[in-house]
């Protein structure tokens, strides 16, 4: 991590620095000069003046939004105390000005502001590549706003390209004074915190832009949701939040008293969001002193040291906020979200004698710290007022990047790439507070399960009877009558309940001809793919099947399922291959979702086809209904999969491997409610929903029926299966992982593999060198066999493992042997093997204890055997 200074002003003179994310820019706005931008790379690239008049001064700092190729605009809000009116100016610079034309003050862009404003911010929507968002932004304007936060809580918004009258968003219910407000902006989204009192409940207000106007929206915005957030931690009833940031999915408090909580959710309602919309905002709590706490000081204590070195100024800026209770006792810890799923914290105290700043990484719904370190700063770190400083902004770049204000200067602090949060060590957090939870539980969770159990018993249905007369219609319904009651006294006259029942005929009207139907379908697919064979060119592609008749085939065969019926094999085969003929993937998924385990057969060429066409997600389903794969096909699929990933296949290579972590992170989820008993800690950390009533027991309902938690036991062994199968592997490794865990036949597969090229000879070794760490590390060990996957987490077995790294080594024993060096595949292998085999000599040495216990023969004398080597082989055999 390095550190980079972009400019210093006297302290007292800074009103502020803003980013501009866009342009990569950050403001820098000096009371009584004017406003000043810079690039990353410590360049000025603009400045615009305030003007000569000595009666302004700046309000907030000022803010900026760039359309890249069109220009930016700039937000300044003046307070003018000759005539004792607040102003909102707007300053437009073309693309490629180095400065403005006109001061700030001279702008004919402005806009009265009622009151006095705590921060300015451009609301916008992201552009999108097209499509409908893109059509809707012309359609409403381009969607850009200008919205002042009055210090009062008000929200005031106009047009950035008309710069109208503001437009006063309505108060909310039962809003009162406040005394503790932040507010922060990201896109389109606004969020603004107000606290009445120092340990009082905060308001979280989310505003979003809409583009239509409406009576509970001003210039088109409006609240979205809201959210109470109590005082976390020790020392809450004097807390108070000290910073808030944002990102697409989360907000970041930071309180006086050392804890932040992140609040999730924030994308629900939005365009193209996966959550439903008014979903609830979850909560999560996390104790900065944690986080900081491996570099020295926590933060609980900083703020005391802080405060003794801050001088007679720090002492005098501290009286208000003492007596409120809040900020005398600000830590001098800084937070903010990097991300979309991470949050940086810096540590200004721990390491503020030799002028560097400790920080931490973390994952924000887990608070698992991911990276830490330091950096080396110019800056007098002991002597800086903690109000002085503050996180800027983080820039979105392939290295990441945190601007920061210390005092009078602003700095730019390089991070780290970020790196995914661990789900094998979150596991095993899990594991040992389930297995602390079940100590504590005992025996009465063991009964009280026992009588649930009992409790859920259902009685069996009664026995249904078939009535003989619907068989043969309302025509035959006398005979049939007959026929029964004569069938029923010749039982009863004889005892024998074996006597023969007599149906009579069905008629031809009775008849379904879905039969019919299915093999008429089987025909014609079956003569589309011959057609389509013998016209097909030597190594090109032949007619696809029509599109007509495959679309009829889906639907006959979604129709049966649904209905529960059966549908021929036959067909299900001939209906793959015809779909991945035609290139039609989408509806081949739909087909997959109604054939059963094993239910295609002779169907190898679809696997082939899909891996060679980057359609990697029916790789798992392809593999669960495949019956039986041919080996050259299998081989096919893996020389598609192993190839290197490139620019044409790496969207498609993240988007199946974020799908894969998604579903690992959701058995997580689940093995932590599970291990919590059926509640999360950041469920428990959720306030009950505002407004009770109806609302209120909706919410109590949908709680009290939900499905009760599973086995804590199973659920950590699923959990650390499904860690284990994304954690580590790269894009094109988790590709592999179906391929390797399907059946095969040995010798054919190892015949097969030999027209595999040396590259991806050498990522398979590599492959299965890696299982095998992950099986004999301790990592997985023999969990997977008792568990059950769902198919988009399939793994290949130990077994299976070492299988395909004895058939891919004889397959290419030649060149592996004339190799002019070591593959480094095989000795990675070679060394996870060697652990391996020295936990089982470990093993075999105790093997004579073993056998002289089994036969429960006598101990030796003391003179015919090592005390110290006997006593050591049985301690060891006790503690395995």
């Amino acid at each position: 991590m390095a550190a980079a200074q972009l400019c210093r002003h006297a302290s007292e003179k800074v009103v502020g620095a803003t980013f501009d994310q866009a342009a990569g820019q950050v403001l820098v706005t000096v009371q009584h000069d004017g406003v000043t931008t810079y690039d990353l790379e410590q360049r000025q690239v603009g400045s615009i003046p305030l003007g000569s008049r000595s009666a302004l001064e700046f309000q907030t700092a000022s803010v900026q939004h760039t359309i890249p190729g069109k220009g930016s605009v700039a937000a300044s809000v003046v307070h003018d105390k000759s005539a004792k009116g607040y102003t909102l100016f707007l300053q437009e610079s073309a693309v490629g000005a180095a400065a403005a034309k006109r001061t700030v003050a001279d702008s004919s862009h402005r806009a009265a502001v009622p009151g006095p404003a705590h921060s300015v911010h451009f609301l916008h929507r992201a552009a999108a590549a097209g499509g409908q968002q893109q059509q809707q932004q012309q359609a409403d304007g381009g969607l850009v706003r200008v919205a002042v936060v009055l210090q009062d809580g008000r929200v005031g918004v106009t047009d950035a390209a008309a710069a109208e009258p503001l437009a006063l968003l309505p108060a909310p219910a039962g809003a009162g004074a406040t005394r503790h407000l932040l507010a922060t902006s990201a896109g389109a989204t606004l969020a603004v915190l107000s606290q009445p009192s120092a340990g009082a409940a905060a308001t979280l207000r989310v505003l979003r832009l809409t583009g239509s106007a409406s009576a509970d929206a001003a210039a088109g915005v409006s609240q979205a949701r809201s959210l109470s957030l109590a005082c976390p931690g020790g020392g809450a009833a004097h807390a108070v939040p000290v910073g808030l940031t944002l990102s697409p999915e989360f907000a970041l408090v930071q309180w006086s008293n050392g804890h932040a909580t992140a609040v999730h959710g924030l994308d629900a309602g939005q365009p193209g969001a996966a959550t439903a919309a008014g979903g609830p905002l979850r909560p999560v709590n996390f104790p900065l002193c944690e986080a900081v706490g491996a570099n020295g000081a926590s933060s609980s204590g900083a703020a005391a040291a802080g405060g003794a070195a801050g001088g007679r100024k720090r002492k005098n800026a501290a009286a208000p906020g003492g007596a409120d209770g809040g900020s005398s006792s600000r830590p001098r810890v800084l937070c903010a979200a990097v991300d979309g799923r991470q949050f940086v914290v810096l540590d200004l105290e721990s390491g503020a004698a030799q002028s560097r700043i400790c920080y931490s990484l973390h994952d924000a719904q887990y608070g698992c710290p991911l990276d830490s370190g330091s950096v080396d700063v110019d800056a007098p770190l002991l002597s800086l007022d903690p109000e002085s400083c503050a996180m800027v902004g983080a820039a979105v770049r392939p290295d990441g990047a945190a601007v920061v204000r210390l005092g009078g200067a602003v700095h730019v602090l390089t991070l780290r790439p970020p790196q995914p949060v661990s789900l094998l060590s979150l596991v095993a957090r899990l594991s040992v507070s389930a297995a602390a939870a079940a100590g504590k539980g005992g025996k009465e969770a063991g009964g009280g399960a026992g009588r649930g159990v009992a409790a859920e018993l259902a009685a069996l249905p009664a026995p249904v009877t078939l009535d003989a007369s619907l068989l043969a219609g309302a025509a035959g319904g006398a005979a049939a009558a007959a026929s029964a009651a004569a069938a029923a006294a010749v039982a009863a006259a004889t005892g024998d309940d074996s006597a023969d029942v007599l149906l009579a005929e069905v008629p031809a009207s009775a008849v379904t001809r879905g039969d019919d139907i299915c093999n008429s379908l089987i025909e014609q697919l079956a003569a589309a793919l011959a057609a389509a064979a013998a016209a097909t060119p030597a190594g090109g592609a032949g007619p696809a099947p029509p599109a007509a008749l495959l679309e009829s085939v889906v639907k006959t065969v979604q129709g049966r399922r649904q209905h529960g019926r059966e549908v021929p094999a036959q067909l299900l085969s001939l209906a793959a291959r015809a779909l991945a003929a035609a290139r039609q993937w989408q509806q081949l998924g739909a087909l997959l979702l109604h054939v059963p385990p094993g239910g295609l057969a002779g169907c190898s060429e679809v696997l082939a086809a899909a891996a060679a066409t980057a359609q990697y997600g029916l790789l798992p389903r392809l593999c669960t209904c495949l019956d039986d794969v041919e080996p050259g096909a299998l081989v096919a699929a893996l020389a598609a999969v192993l190839a290197p990933t490139t620019k044409a296949t790496v969207a498609a290579r993240k988007q199946h491997y974020d799908a894969l972590r998604a579903s690992a992170e959701a058995r997580v989820a689940e093995a932590e409610l599970a291990a919590c008993g059926g509640s999360s800690l950041g469920a428990a950390a959720a306030p009950p929903p505002a407004g009770g009533g109806r609302r209120g027991r909706s919410a109590a309902a949908a709680a009290a029926a939900a499905p009760p938690p599973q086995d804590p036991a199973m659920a950590l062994a699923l959990a650390q299966c499904a860690a284990a199968a994304v954690d580590g592997w790269s894009y094109r490794e988790v590709l592999l992982h179906p391929l390797l865990a399907l059946p095969v036949d040995a010798p054919a597969v190892q015949v097969a593999l030999r027209a595999l090229p040396a590259p991806a000879v050498d990522a398979l070794l590599g492959y299965c060198a890696k299982w095998v760490g992950v099986y004999t590390g301790g990592g997985l060990g023999e969990l997977a066999a008792g568990v059950v996957l769902p198919q988009e987490l399939l793994f290949p077995y130990l077994h299976q493992v070492l299988e395909w790294a004895r058939m891919t080594i004889d397959a290419h024993l030649v060149k592996l042997l004339t190799a002019r060096a070591p593959s480094p595949a095989l000795q990675s292998l070679e060394a996870a093997l060697a652990a391996a085999l020295e936990g089982g000599g470990r093993l075999a040495a105790l093997r004579g204890t073993l056998e002289h216990m089994a036969a429960a023969a006598p101990l030796p004398a003391a003179h015919m055997a090592v005390a110290a080597q006997y006593t050591a082989e049985v301690l060891d055999l006790r503690v395995r």
